[in-house]
C-alpha cells in the first residue's frame, strides 16, 4: 500500500499527461529537478537522441558537481587525517609529561635561611 501512494505522489509531481511517459531527472541544488520529459509514443532513433543531447547539455553540471564533491571528500580526508595527527601529537606529548613528572625526585628537601 506504502509504495501505490508513493508512486502516486511521484505521479503528481511529474504531471504526466499521456503514456508512456519518461522523465529524466537530475539532482541540481540539493533537489531533483526534471531536466527532459518524453511523453506519447516515440521511435526508438528519436528518443536515444533526445536522450543524448540533454545527457550533453546536463554534462557539465554534472561535472562540475562530482568536481565539488571530490573538492569537499577530499578536505574533510585531509581534516580528518590532521585531526588523528594532532591528537596522537597530543597523546605523545601527555605521556611526555607523565613520564617527565615520574622522574622528579621526591625527597627533595629545601631549606630556608632567614
Amino acid at each position: 500500500m506504502h509504495i501505490v501512494i508513493f508512486l502516486l505522489v511521484v505521479s503528481l509531481a511529474l504531471r504526466e499527461n499521456t503514456y508512456p511517459y519518461l522523465a529524466l531527472i537530475v539532482l541540481r541544488d540539493n533537489k531533483m529537478t526534471v531536466v527532459q520529459r518524453i511523453e506519447g509514443p516515440v521511435q526508438p532513433v528519436d528518443l536515444v537522441e533526445r536522450l543524448t543531447r540533454v545527457m550533453n547539455d546536463t554534462e557539465s553540471y554534472l561535472v562540475t558537481m562530482r568536481h565539488e564533491r571530490e573538492q569537499r571528500n577530499l578536505a574533510n580526508t585531509l581534516r580528518q587525517q590532521q585531526d588523528v595527527a594532532y591528537e596522537e601529537s597530543l597523546r605523545q606529548d601527555q605521556e611526555k609529561v607523565r613520564t617527565d613528572i615520574q622522574f622528579v625526585p621526591t625527597n627533595l628537601t629545601v631549606h630556608l635561611y632567614i
